[in-house]
């Protein structure tokens, strides 16, 4: 009988000593707490998958078997994981955009355990749209069904508020090239036919990296500013804290701005306009997809 969890960890080669506390603390709590770990479930399975609705489990769990809170997130995200798998393929989506998709969880292990230390998670209620079946990875970008939140027209295209589009979402998978970005918007409007609109594919995006000021922030990251390019922007804000910086400076993200790493030319630029009193912010914008 094969192990899903242990197979899972391997096909993206899990270091060794991370996947044992893994599968070590995945044995554990199925051994020990075996009530606790099945009233998580079913408040998943009552709540529609709302991952945040067992927090408090969760926790209690983690006090009384010892684990850190963070992997007792990540081994219940990753048991989860198994039982999305059938209902996954059920939905007519394929077993390579499954495995794609869920590489996701291997991305969020790696940050928790450069910005606290701990295999596991600290983002755990994100999986939420996973396992309701609203989001898809198609190669570079993640691909959320979600409402449009406002009207927008350009090009003879109309969108409203109330419209069922794509939202995108950037993960933590490397560059950001535009060939890359490019493929993945060609998988979008191939694998979702339902969502064009007049022959188009319509897609949003809300986050940092589409900030308009970035071009004066860090000009030279021309990857990330060819991303922010490809977007009609629509609403824009600066905010009072870059509530991203742990994206950007990991486990030293509230550092001064002064002392902040500068090892590379996006963590200099970014530190550098902080420490002169600049500010960061969020972009929501618009692209349309059409077909080559």
């Amino acid at each position: 009988m094969t192990d899903f969890v242990r197979d899972f960890l391997d096909r993206y080669d899990v270091p060794a000593d991370v996947k044992n506390i893994l599968l070590t603390a995945k044995e554990k709590l199925l051994t020990e707490f075996p009530a606790q770990m099945d009233a998580v479930f079913f408040v998943h399975d009552a709540l529609n998958y709302d991952i945040g609705k067992s927090e408090g489990l969760r926790r209690a769990i983690a006090e009384v078997s010892g684990i850190p809170f963070y992997t007792v997130n990540f081994v219940v995200l990753l048991m989860e994981t198994e039982r999305l798998y059938p209902r996954f393929l059920a939905h007519g989506w394929s077993e390579a955009v499954f495995y794609d998709t869920m590489e996701d969880l291997i991305y969020k292990l790696r940050e928790c355990l450069t910005v606290k230390g701990v295999a596991g998670t600290f983002v755990e209620w994100w999986y939420t749209i996973f396992f309701r079946l609203e989001l898809v990875k198609l190669g570079r970008l993640e691909y959320q069904i979600a409402s449009a939140g406002t009207d927008y027209e350009k090009d003879g295209v109309t969108v409203r508020k109330e419209d069922k589009v794509l939202s995108i979402h950037i993960p933590s998978a490397g560059p950001l090239t535009p060939e890359l970005v490019n493929g993945s918007y060609r998988m979008a409007y191939d694998f979702f036919p339902e969502y064009r609109n007049n022959g188009v594919l319509p897609v949003k995006c809300s986050s940092w990296l589409l900030y308009p000021a970035n071009r004066e922030i860090f000009p030279d990251c021309r990857n990330m500013i060819a991303f922010l390019g490809g977007f009609d922007i629509y609403s824009s804000a600066e905010t009072e804290r870059f509530n991203d910086a742990w994206r950007v400076f990991g486990a030293k993200a509230d550092l001064p701005p002064e002392e902040l790493p500068r090892d590379t030319a996006l963590r200099r630029a970014i530190a550098d306009h902080l420490q002169r009193g600049g500010k960061m912010g969020v972009g929501n914008g618009f692209r349309l997809i059409r077909a080559e």
